[in-house]
C-alpha cells in the first residue's frame, strides 16, 4: 500500500512540471517584427475629416515611450489633444481632440519612434496618421539636415518650423505654420505641406513654447525662402547660439571686500563709483562668466554709488557695504605635472594681485640651479604669466616663498613650491596639414585633443603647409574657420539682422598621433 501511494506521488508530481513546462514555453527565435496599425477609425490620410476623436487598433499589445519627446503634432495645436492610454500596455490608441480643427488643412500626427510592442520593445518608426479637414491632403515635403559645426557632441531634438507667407521679423516669435523635429538623428521632414511660399528656421526649443529665447537656445535660418510647388531637398542649416541681450543685475556681495557686478549680454559693462577715492577700488574680470568684481580696500564710510553702463544701458546702484568674512590669498598653477613645450605657465589667483616681490621668487633647474624667469602680472583676470627658459628632461621648480605675492587688500601668501618637468622631444610628434585654399581666403586653421576647450590656431590667407609641432600623443581634431571679415576670430550669426555664422569646416576624422611620429594630411576649402 505504501509504495503504490509513493508511485502515485511521483506521477502527479511529473505531471505538475509536464504541465508547468507547457504553460511556458522556452527557446525558439526572438520576435523582431514591430506592431502593425490593423485598422483606424476614421481611417489613416481621411479628407473632410470632421471626428472629434481617432481611434487606431494594433495587431499587439503596444505601449508608449518617452512619448512626450517623441510626438509631433503638425499644424500645432494650442491645446495638445488628449492621448490614451496614458500608461499601461493595449492594443488601442485614442486621441481626442480638445480644439476644433482648422478648416481646409493637413494634420500630421507624428508619433516618432513612441510606439514599442509590450514584449521586446520592437519599434514602430516614425509612424504618423494624417489627415486633411478638406477634399483634398497636402502631400508636398521639404526635407533636410541641421548641424552645429562648433560641437562633437551629437545634436537631437531639434525642432524645424515652417511658417507660411509669413512676415519675415515675426518668424521665430509665434507658432508656426507646419513643425518637425529631427528626433535623435540630424535629419528632418517637414511632410504634407501645401502649395505655398516658406520660411524656415531650426530650433532648440528647450522649453516647448514654439518661441525662439535668445541666448538659451540654439537657433538656425535659411537666407531664401522657399517656393514650394514640390518635393524639395534643401542645404542644411547651420546651428548657432547667440549671447543674451545686454542686461545689469543688481550688485551683491557674499564675501568681504567684494561686490558681485553681475550682467548678460556680449557687450562687458564699464563701472564708475562714488563715496569712495578712486585708488580705494578695483575691477577684475577673473572668469569666462558674466560678471565683474569690484574689490573695495576698506569698508566705505558712507553710501556707496555704482555707475554701471553698458552700451546704451546705464544703471545707478546705490548699497552700504557689509564687512564680511576675507578669504585669504590663494595662488595655484594652472598646470600640473608635465609641462610640454606649446604651454603656458599661468598662476591663477583668488584676489587681483597688486605687488609680486621678485626676491621671494625663484625658478630652480634639478632643483638646484636657479635660471632666470619672467612673470607678468594680470591684475584684471587674476592671473600671472611665468615664463622661463625650458630643457627637455628636466625638473624644475618654482619656489615661492613668503611675501612672493601680495593682493589689493594686503594680504599675502605663504611659502609654496610648484614642481614641474619636461620630457624627451621624442615624446612628442607632429601633424602637417596641406590647405588648399584656392580662394585665398582667411583661415584659422584649429587643433585640439580636447573638444576645443583649448586649442592651438594658425592663420593663413593662401594655399600652404600648416605644421603644429611638439604635440603630445593623443586623438586630434582639425576644426577651420573660413574668417570672412579678416578679423582673426570666428564671429557669430545674428538671428534679427539675419547673418549667418562663419562657415567651420571640420576635418572628418580624428588624427591619432603616436611618440615620435609625423601625420600629414591634405585638405581643400572650397
Amino acid at each position: 500500500m505504501k509504495n503504490t501511494l509513493a508511485i502515485l506521488i511521483v506521477i502527479l508530481t511529473l505531471f505538475q512540471v509536464s504541465c508547468a513546462r507547457m504553460g511556458s514555453p522556452t527557446g525558439g527565435p526572438k520576435d523582431s517584427i514591430p506592431p502593425v496599425m490593423a485598422i483606424a477609425k476614421p481611417a489613416n490620410k481621411t479628407t473632410s475629416f470632421k471626428a472629434e476623436k481617432i481611434v487606431i487598433v494594433f495587431d499587439e499589445y503596444i505601449k508608449f515611450e518617452k512619448l512626450n519627446s517623441q510626438l509631433i503634432i503638425s499644424p500645432p495645436m494650442e491645446k495638445k489633444p488628449i492621448i490614451k492610454p496614458e500608461v499601461g500596455v493595449s492594443k488601442k490608441i485614442s486621441i481626442e481632440f480638445l480644439e476644433p480643427l482648422t478648416p481646409n488643412t493637413t494634420y500630421t500626427i507624428n508619433f516618432g519612434n513612441g510606439i514599442v510592442d509590450n514584449n521586446e520593445g520592437n519599434k514602430l518608426g516614425k509612424f504618423s496618421y494624417v489627415f486633411s479637414t478638406g477634399p483634398l491632403l497636402d502631400s508636398l515635403s521639404i526635407t533636410g539636415n541641421v548641424i552645429d559645426p562648433l560641437t562633437d557632441k551629437k545634436i537631437e531634438n531639434i525642432s524645424v518650423m515652417a511658417y507660411k507667407n509669413a512676415n519675415d521679423t515675426l518668424v521665430g516669435y509665434y507658432t508656426p505654420n507646419y513643425l518637425s523635429n529631427t528626433l535623435d538623428s540630424t535629419n528632418y521632414s517637414l511632410e504634407n505641406l501645401s502649395e505655398a511660399n516658406y520660411k524656415l528656421i531650426a530650433l532648440e526649443d528647450k522649453n516647448n513654447n514654439y518661441k525662439y529665447d535668445k541666448g538659451l537656445e540654439k537657433i538656425a535660418f535659411l537666407n531664401h525662402d522657399i517656393d514650394l510647388k514640390a518635393a524639395d531637398t534643401i542645404d542644411d542649416f547651420i546651428l548657432f547660439k547667440e549671447p543674451r541681450d545686454n542686461k545689469i543685475m543688481r550688485p551683491t556681495q557674499t564675501n568681504g571686500h567684494v561686490i558681485i557686478l553681475g550682467y548678460q549680454g556680449k557687450d562687458i559693462p564699464e563701472v564708475s563709483a562714488t563715496g569712495i577715492g578712486q585708488n580705494d577700488y578695483f575691477i577684475s574680470k577673473p572668469s569666462s562668466k558674466d560678471s565683474l568684481y569690484f574689490w573695495f580696500k576698506e569698508i566705505p564710510k558712507d553710501t556707496l554709488y555704482l555707475n554701471i553702463k553698458q552700451d546704451t544701458l546705464e544703471q545707478n546702484f546705490s548699497l552700504t557695504p557689509r564687512d564680511l568674512k576675507i578669504d585669504s590669498l590663494i595662488v595655484k598653477s594652472t598646470i600640473k605635472g608635465t609641462l610640454h613645450p606649446n604651454d603656458s605657465l599661468l598662476l591663477s589667483s583668488n584676489f587681483p594681485i597688486d605687488f609680486i616681490n621678485r626676491d621671494s621668487i625663484q625658478v630652480l633647474e634639478q632643483d638646484s640651479i636657479p635660471i632666470e624667469y619672467s612673470i607678468i602680472n594680470n591684475p584684471w583676470k587674476q592671473n600671472m604669466l611665468v615664463d622661463f627658459k625650458r630643457q627637455p628632461n628636466k625638473y624644475y621648480s618654482l619656489v615661492l616663498k613668503e611675501l612672493a605675492f601680495t593682493d589689493i587688500l594686503s594680504q599675502y601668501t605663504g611659502k609654496q613650491i610648484i614642481k614641474l618637468k619636461t620630457v624627451d622631444p621624442e615624446e612628442y610628434g607632429e601633424i602637417i596639414l596641406d590647405i588648399k585654399n584656392p580662394n585665398s581666403t582667411r583661415l584659422l586653421i584649429e587643433i585640439s585633443s580636447d573638444s576645443f576647450k583649448t586649442k592651438t590656431v594658425q592663420i593663413i590667407d593662401t594655399s600652404q603647409e600648416v605644421s603644429f609641432k611638439q604635440l603630445p600623443p593623443g586623438e586630434y581634431q582639425i576644426r577651420i574657420i573660413q574668417d570672412l571679415n579678416k578679423n582673426n576670430k570666428f564671429d557669430n550669426g545674428n538671428f534679427k539682422l539675419r547673418i549667418q555664422p562663419e562657415p567651420v569646416y571640420n576635418f572628418n576624422k580624428k588624427i591619432t598621433l603616436r611618440a615620435n611620429s609625423e601625420v600629414n594630411e591634405i585638405i581643400t576649402i572650397k
